[in-house]
């Protein structure tokens, strides 16, 4: 049920309490969209991992967690207390009326630098964090993009068979008659990539915050 190609991620799968580790394989590893019912959650912050639990997942029993390498680099605090976090639905982290953002996982921190950026030039952005790619939740990003009428999507993974193409072809569809420009999307290059070139393959904040405002500007 895997399918896709993706980021270079150290992801653990809690599958009936057995757990597999993915082995990253010549920087082009195998990246996780289940689609016989498997919950598949990208972590943007630690308080995030210590909200999601594989006991009785929506009634599987069943979670993906990914974690890149960037975010088992962070430091943050965490709640102490026992809390649960929604699978399924995406956070609206900010307002906006010029263009909707949408990452996840680590990427989240990139594309709010890059928003932060568009916001010293006046540039309205409603950044969401799509959290779960699989379910993945449509209505919350359809909502934004009929109102701002624009969308960025950002990700870490090669932009060719990446998940940014489903949700532009989702928005596509359904937000047609309100869109005021193409679907953006920031994505890594599709080749492999020495670690040397990582900074010019990987989409950092310049390269969202470019996508952000020829968007608007279109």
């Amino acid at each position: 049920g895997m399918v896709g190609i993706g980021q270079d991620i150290t992801a653990h799968i809690a599958q009936e309490q057995e757990y597999v580790r993915l082995i990253d394989t010549a920087n082009a590893p195998i990246f996780g969209v289940d689609t016989k019912g498997k919950v598949t959650v990208w972590n943007k912050c630690a308080a995030r991992v210590t909200g999601y639990t594989g006991e009785d997942t929506m009634g599987h029993n069943l979670v993906s967690e990914f974690i890149s390498e960037d975010f088992r680099a962070s430091v943050q605090e965490v709640p102490t207390g026992d809390f649960e976090l929604p699978l399924g639905e995406a956070e609206v982290m900010q307002q906006g009326t010029d263009i909707t953002c949408v990452a996840w996982g680590a990427q989240v921190g990139v594309m709010q630098a890059g928003v932060a950026r568009a916001a010293e030039h006046g540039i309205s952005c409603e950044v969401i964090d799509l959290a779960t790619v699989m379910p993945w939740d449509k209505a919350t990003i359809v909502e934004s993009v009929r109102k701002t009428g624009r969308l960025m999507v950002t990700h870490e993974a090669p932009l060719t068979a990446g998940f940014a193409a489903e949700i532009a072809a989702t928005i596509q569809k359904e937000c047609f008659l309100h869109l005021e420009a193409p679907v953006a999307r920031v994505c890594g290059a599709d080749t492999p990539f020495p670690l040397a070139m990582e900074k010019i393959y990987l989409p950092d904040e310049l390269k969202v915050y470019d996508a952000i405002k020829q968007t608007v500007e279109y």
